[in-house]
């Protein structure tokens, strides 16, 4: 179909949908639908092309839990402005939001959409995300539930101008984690903090610090070991995991430098692992 307009339209039996092809928008603005509803493809058949949408603003359905999607690409922009918790989603691909293609094309064609300035486009697409996050929970889709908790927040923080506000404790949550919604991040990070502080301790003279506070005799006595960069970089790691999980490795640091790094450490890689284990947790449990 090319562009329909179902505008106020009233469906007071079955809105069957199936193997139909929308070219264009799909606009079901402030219809009523009073029994089911589907919208299903196949796997040759796309009933939503990459230059078609669906706008289902202020739609009222009388009874949601019959209305169903199956084999069909939807995006989250769609369900702006109506309830989609108790919406059938089976063998739904969604199409993700990167940043720019949100920030260059998802903005102006959700205003578009909304037709009015009184509420923030962002808010509405957050509120969306959030309830399409819950219908996924519900099926036990936590990975997806995750994806869309990850947008919602996401949205917000990019359309309210804080794409890069490292003075707020939410832009490191998303920097470190995703909000708790990426593992993958959040183990790259961890991963970064314990290569980081590695480094630190190789700046600071790891792993030679027992020898300078032995007595001046003592230490000439006892010139330092010499070690090769690759002993020297292992060692290091390796103390900086056992910084990092509480183990209170030896030597103990001997400058007031290396004492702040390794008290600093011992703040952050632990909290950092416990964001690993939330983002992990969301993705397969509620």
């Amino acid at each position: 179909m090319a562009e329909v307009d179902f505008n106020r339209a009233v469906f007071s039996t079955e809105a069957d949908f199936r193997l139909a092809t929308f070219s264009s928008e799909a606009n079901f603005r402030t219809a009523t639908f009073k029994d089911y509803v589907r919208f299903a493809g196949g796997s040759k058949h796309e009933v939503f092309g990459d230059n078609s949408s669906l706008n289902l603003q202020f739609a009222r359905f009388e009874k949601p839990e019959r209305v169903s999607f199956h084999t069909v690409k939807l995006r989250p922009h769609w369900f702006v402005n109506v309830d989609p918790r108790k919406f059938e989603f089976t063998s739904v691909g969604w199409h993700w939001y990167n940043h720019h293609w949100y920030n260059l094309k998802i903005r102006g064609k959700l205003k578009r959409q909304l037709r009015e300035k009184a509420i923030p486009s962002y808010i509405l697409l957050a509120v969306a995300c959030r309830r399409l996050a819950v219908n996924a929970e519900e099926n036990n889709l936590y990975w997806r539930a995750s994806s869309f908790r990850y947008l919602a927040m996401n949205v917000e923080r990019l359309d309210t101008g804080r794409g890069f506000a490292f003075w707020k404790v939410d832009w490191w949550y998303w920097l470190a984690s995703g909000f708790g919604e990426r593992a993958g991040r959040a183990f790259s990070v961890l991963i970064g903090v314990l290569v980081l502080f590695a480094a630190l301790y190789v700046g600071l003279g790891y792993p030679n610090w027992g020898t300078r506070v032995a007595p001046e005799k003592a230490a000439a006595a006892a010139p330092l070991k010499e070690v090769t960069a690759w002993q020297q970089w292992s060692s290091a790691l390796v103390y900086s995991a056992g910084v990092m999980t509480l183990q209170k490795p030896e030597p103990k640091p001997a400058t007031n430098a290396a004492q702040a790094v390794v008290m600093l450490e011992t703040v952050l890689g632990p909290v950092q692992a416990a964001l690993l284990a939330l983002a992990i947790r969301r993705k397969f449990m509620r």
